[in-house]
């Protein structure tokens, strides 16, 4: 009994190995093949082909998750700088200038519309 669990256990040992052997020169015969093809134009197109609609693709599926594509503006925030940067309020508008908002929020805007741009 301990004679055939010997043998067995070089059997699946030796099968492993070869089983290794084969993958690895298999892989290696793939990629030696795939290299030594021409490139012909037909398949350099097909390749541009098929970068350019993934990257297409990518960039849709990006442009949706930051709602580059919703309609209405982009929010943007800012608030008063220091005053040695920027004009005397008197020279901006004749009433107190409040420069502090959110472009979504400002009042009577005109909102651009698929017409008018």
């Amino acid at each position: 009994m301990e004679k055939a669990n010997s043998w067995a256990g070089v059997l699946g040992t030796s099968l492993a190995i070869v089983g290794m052997i084969v993958t690895i020169l298999t892989s290696w015969w793939r990629q030696h093949a795939a290299a030594a093809a021409p490139v012909t134009p037909e398949v350099l197109a097909q390749a541009a082909e098929v970068l350019a609609s993934r990257v297409a693709e990518q960039w849709q599926r990006e442009a949706e998750a930051r709602s580059l594509d919703d309609p209405d503006p982009m929010p943007v925030r800012w608030t008063l700088s220091d005053d040695a940067l920027m004009d005397h309020e008197e020279h901006i508008a004749p009433a107190p200038v409040v420069f502090t908002g959110c472009s979504d929020r400002m009042p009577g805007g005109r909102r651009p519309t698929a017409e008018t741009g």
